[in-house]
């Protein structure tokens, strides 16, 4: 690659107005993603004012990472004679992928600086190099996904079971005597106390009267049959 071709993605683009508001973030963007062919350890600096500031320019790329090499493109057409066009080769990709997105649009010695990826650049053991490791991040981030999950489920877990245990066990107790409120014995069926009731298991099933209550109620109706009224009704008067 010789510097002195304009290729379709080192040009400047209309900023992207119809994106969806849920796609868009908090600047427009003519492109908003990028895959890892179009990436690049490589950058055009496009736009540099030809004013001799490149030890400034330089500085200011350096701070995103380590850069390797650097030139300026002289074969490189420009629409003016008073812009430069910078290459530049970071060490990783990374660092260009971060100088790229802080330094785009970045005003420069009174201009605004362009930047591209170039891929067109790279040799084939870089290429070979850049797939591998992009490779190596994807399976980082679906391991630390898949442990996310993992995790979150077996809180999830947790918290039913110690949600389980909380909750208290009933224990089987006879009610006070005269009391007509039921309890649970200690083969889980409900029963009443000793003042007659009959006794009901969780089953629904009313079992039989026992003979103690049968003789009790007999009694009863005795006492109510002999029992004298409080009150005596006299007679009707005779006739006239």
């Amino acid at each position: 690659m010789d510097g002195t071709a304009v290729l379709k993605h080192h040009l400047k683009h209309e900023l992207c107005t119809t994106r969806p508001a849920y796609r868009e973030g908090r600047d427009l963007k003519a492109v908003k993603v990028y895959s890892v062919a179009q990436e690049s350890q490589y950058l055009l600096v496009q736009g540099v004012p030809a004013v001799g500031a490149s030890a400034e320019l330089i500085k200011l790329f350096a701070l995103y990472g380590e850069i390797l090499e650097y030139r300026i493109l002289d074969q490189y057409p420009t629409d003016d004679n008073y812009t430069e066009i910078y290459w530049i080769k970071y060490k990783k990709i990374q660092s260009a992928r971060f100088a790229k997105k802080k330094l785009d649009d970045y005003a420069f010695f009174g201009g605004a600086l362009h930047i591209c990826y170039a891929p067109e650049y790279e040799s084939v053991q870089e290429t070979k190099d850049k797939l591998r490791e992009r490779r190596r991040e994807v399976a980082v981030r679906l391991r630390k996904l898949k442990e996310a999950s993992s995790s979150q489920s077996s809180l999830v877990s947790e918290t039913a079971a110690g949600h389980s245990s909380s909750i208290p066990q009933t224990i089987a107790t006879d009610t006070a005597p005269g009391s007509s409120r039921p309890g649970l014995d200690n083969t889980g069926h409900q029963h009443w106390s000793d003042t007659g009731h009959q006794h009901i298991s969780n089953s629904g099933q009313r079992p039989r009267t026992d003979h103690h209550h049968h003789q009790h109620h007999t009694q009863k109706q005795q006492d109510l049959q002999h029992e004298t009224p409080m009150y005596n009704t006299p007679p009707p008067p005779p006739p006239p």
